[in-house]
């Protein structure tokens, strides 16, 4: 049996084309026996209005004169007409009615139709005529058999004509063109197809015969490459070969079975064997192997094609044991899987580590050391700067001190706060090298920023007789997020130069948007710097010559600026040339931002006095340096404070269990008992939380002042003790209000006895 393919080009050119044969035949059959109905229809309706027509007209005399055999006769002669069934003729009055019928010429359907028999225009009678139409459809339907016939005669024709030329001209070239290809497809390309033709299919068949050579072209080109590849893969392989056996490092080659293929003799000394007794091993015998787990990664390596690797202890064939890394590679040889496993000594690198672990513990140490030792001097330095510059400043009250007193307790001022601003410098650069500064951003107004350091520098330049100008882009945004206290020490150290270093002409701060960032430029009329100093300029501790004639500094600010510029996300750069002055360039991310900036607090002026008494206020003073509290208790005493002291942290527990001061002042480096555990004592008694403890601390680092804080203290002071943020504490700890010098009339000098400088 034949079996038909309906997704064969032929099948479907064959359907679509008895399709288009069958369609328009049947639709134009379809429409010529409807035609062919109606016209028989519209005859048989003009035969009956004729004859009915006829017989009225031929029997009128007749019916007039009532003579029924004329009529009959008549219709007699009517009905000789094979479609007339029935004729009825009736007088006016049916005075005579004459009815003839034939029901053996019925056929089909009958119609009848009824005209008037007239005389002088007078009505006489009526003429019914009743004709059948099965005659005329008969013959319509012959009609109509004869036209099908010929049309499906037609279109048999057609088809079959429509098929051989389908054949001959389409189909049979394309099973030959179906044939080439497949031939093409199945690496046979030796086939070439002789055949010249212009249609499609010609062009077809040539694009063929082109891809044909192309491919048959290529092959040649591929078989010469391949055979060069294969030559050269040879060579590779035998020089890998020779490498892996000349190789110093312990290499081997197992197979896929575990049968040792290929090992070199810095493996056969590791293992204590010969090459040739190594090619009888296997590695999933070698109990090594399953112990170390060796032999679990050689599985994995071969099944996933992965490489892995892994330290093990080897004992040599010396009885040594040494620390190996294995590195187990699979790989392809012969079209097989293999694996490469090579070791590595890592004698060496655990000596090597083992080295870098003792100096990572002893850099640790002197780290450690180094905390230790800046903590002790950041305390042994800021301790006795406290006196000076707090007894300076109870001094500065004194009204009555003479002119030339207060310019040598003004050069007291001036070099204590010189010699701090050094020791601030050096701790902080070593904080900086430690690691441990941290950048703090926060909202702040850079408008506000900008005009406290303009008023500030403007004083300074003024004094030397310079021009000051602050320009400010009107485009910045007014609040911006960043660290306001780093930045502001950044501008205040160039500015602060900028004057220090300029003799006449102008110093200018300009600030500006630039790439997404702030840009800040400190410009300066000043003698410039040479491409020499210019590289060593932000080193620590290096000055210019400019700054070792002025005798001043530490050459610790720029480095300084620079760490916290870079800790902050930004640069700080110079450009500069003798003789033109400079210009420092420091670029900033400041985002805009919607958050409001915290409000500063006014200073006010110097606290004088309480607007409330202060009888009930007792202030516990505790530290182990007398001129420390004695420092202290005079500032407090002046201003109306009820003062008592204690030595070390142990008395400080012992007033306050008697005394119940309100606020506690509190050094926390004593001997007998520290801060520390005197505030921890404290606050584990009943009412700790009533008092309120602020610790007078001279180290400068913040990490302490977080330890301070977890002990207990509720506040922090920090050595030299200056009086604003000391009062502004305990204003707010204590909910207290201030009478400051600006508010109320100069207080009468107190007695030279009340301020005791001799311990100084």
């Amino acid at each position: 049996m034949m079996r038909i393919n309906l997704c064969s080009l032929a099948w479907v050119l064959t359907m679509t084309m008895l399709m288009g044969l069958t369609l328009p035949a049947l639709i134009g059959g379809g429409l010529a026996v409807k035609l062919r109905e109606e016209y028989a229809q519209q005859e048989i309706q003009a035969d009956l209005k004729h004859n009915t027509q006829v017989l009225s007209s031929a029997v009128g005399e007749a019916l007039w004169k009532m003579d029924e055999t004329t009529i009959r006769v008549i219709v007699d002669a009517v009905m000789q007409n094979p479609q007339l069934v029935r004729v009825s003729i009736r007088s006016q009055e049916s005075l005579l009615r004459i009815d003839v019928i034939r029901e053996d010429r019925k056929l089909g359907n009958s119609q009848i139709l009824s005209h008037p028999v007239m005389r002088s225009d007078q009505p006489i009678g009526s003429v019914e005529v009743e004709i059948d139409d099965g005659l005329k459809k008969i013959e319509a339907r012959r009609h109509q058999l004869v036209e099908v016939t010929i049309l499906l005669v037609q279109m048999a024709l057609s088809f079959v004509l429509v098929m051989l030329t389908m054949r001959y001209r389409l189909l049979s070239p394309l099973r030959r063109l179906v044939a080439f290809a497949e031939q093409i497809a199945h690496g046979n390309l030796t086939t070439t197809l002789d055949w010249h033709r212009s249609d499609e299919v010609g062009r077809l068949a040539g694009q063929l015969e082109n891809m044909r050579n192309s491919l048959y072209r290529g092959r040649r080109v591929l078989e010469d490459l391949v055979a060069e590849r294969t030559q050269s893969l040879s060579q590779a392989l035998d020089f890998n070969r020779t490498i892996l056996l000349n190789s110093p490092l312990p290499m081997v080659v197992y197979a896929a079975t575990g049968q040792c293929v290929l090992g070199n003799e810095a493996y056969a000394r590791l293992v204590g064997a010969t090459c040739e007794a190594l090619l009888a091993q296997n590695f999933r015998e070698i109990a090594a192997w399953r112990v170390s787990g060796l032999l679990d990664d050689g599985l994995a390596a071969l099944a996933d094609h992965h490489p892995r690797r892994r330290e093990v202890n080897v004992v040599t064939s010396f009885g040594k044991a040494v620390w190996v890394e294995c590195q187990i590679l699979p790989t392809r040889l012969n079209d097989e899987d293999h694996l490469l496993v090579q070791f590595v000594d890592l004698t060496e690198r655990e000596l090597s580590e083992q080295k870098l672990r003792d100096v990572m513990v002893a850099a640790n140490a002197a780290n450690r050391a180094k905390s230790v030792f800046l903590s002790n001097m950041s305390h042994e330095l800021r301790t006795p700067m406290n006196a000076i510059l707090g007894f300076a400043r109870l001094l500065e009250r004194d009204s009555g001190m003479s002119d030339k007193s207060r310019q040598r307790l003004a050069t007291i001022n001036r070099s204590g706060q010189h010699l701090l601003a050094l020791i601030n410098d050096v701790l902080e650069i070593s904080r900086i090298e430690a690691g441990r500064v941290e950048i703090k951003p926060a909202a702040f107004d850079l408008g506000e920023l900008l005009k406290e350091l303009a008023d500030m520098i403007h004083i300074r330049a003024e004094e030397k007789g310079l021009a000051f100008t602050l320009e400010r882009d009107p485009g910045l945004p007014s609040q911006v997020l960043g660290d306001a206290h780093r930045l502001k020490q950044i501008l205040i150290n160039l500015l602060g130069n900028a004057v220090k270093y300029t003799d006449r002409g102008q110093v200018n701060l300009g600030v500006k948007g630039c790439n997404g960032r702030i840009c800040f430029e400190v410009t300066d009329t000043g003698p410039g710097i040479t491409q020499d100093e210019q590289v060593k300029l932000f080193q620590p501790f290096y000055q210019t010559e400019s700054g070792i004639a002025k005798g001043e500094g530490t050459g610790l600010g720029l480095a300084i600026s620079r760490e916290y510029a870079r800790l902050m996300g930004g640069e700080l750069g110079m450009e500069s040339q003798p003789g033109r002055g400079s210009v420092f360039r420091l670029s900033l991310p400041l985002p805009s931002t919607d958050t409001p900036a915290l409000k500063q607090v006014v200073h006010q002026g110097r606290v004088v006095g309480l607007e409330a008494p202060a009888g009930q206020l007792r202030i516990l003073v505790v530290d182990d340096k007398p001129d420390n509290r004695e420092l202290v208790c005079q500032l407090l005493g002046l201003v109306g404070f009820e003062v008592e002291t204690a030595e070390n942290g142990q008395q400080a527990i012992d007033r306050y269990l008697t005394g119940q001061p309100r606020l506690i002042c509190m050094d926390m480096r004593m001997p007998v008992m520290d801060g520390y555990e005197a505030t921890r004592r404290i606050r584990e008694l009943p009412g700790d939380r009533d008092v309120k403890i602020v610790a007078l601390t001279a180290s400068a680092f913040e990490e302490d002042h977080a330890g301070i804080l977890a002990a207990g203290c509720d506040e922090v002071v920090k050595k030299p003790v200056e009086e604003d943020p000391l009062f502004g504490v305990m204003g707010k700890l204590l909910g207290l209000r201030y009478r400051y010098a600006d508010e109320t009339a100069p207080a009468a000098p107190p007695p030279a006895a009340e301020i005791d400088l001799s311990g100084l």
